[in-house]
């Protein structure tokens, strides 16, 4: 551990997680840029996983769909459209979304709307 004023890497995922929603992926890359070591990222994240305080995403499409129904709600949209779906490919992305999930749930969303 280095400079974090002296908290762990469980204490600053907390700290960051006040703010807003993290995906397994983020909160690794959160952390690793506050030069924790692997090791204390990893006991970190099992225990916030074990809570169900981030979310494991990869390749879940449950957990897929209910991040899509997110973005919708936070954009205030009753609906997703067309020209939301650049958008919502780079926030699933982010989140640490198999990238091929994503185009393909994309694909079939974009068929929906056409």
């Amino acid at each position: 551990m280095k400079s974090h004023s002296n908290k762990s890497a469980w204490e600053v995922a907390l700290t960051l997680l006040a703010g807003r929603d993290f995906s397994r992926s983020e909160m690794e890359e959160r952390l690793a840029r506050r030069d924790f070591d692997e090791i204390d990222i990893q006991q970190a994240v099992q225990k916030l996983l074990k809570y169900d305080y981030i979310a494991e995403t990869g390749n879940n499409e449950k957990k897929l769909c209910e991040m899509v129904e997110e973005y919708i709600r936070k954009k205030g949209a009753k609906n997703i459209e067309k020209k939301h779906l650049r958008s919502l490919e780079s926030f699933l992305i982010r989140k640490g979304f198999n990238i091929d999930i994503v185009q393909q749930y994309l694909e079939d969303l974009n068929e929906e709307l056409t």
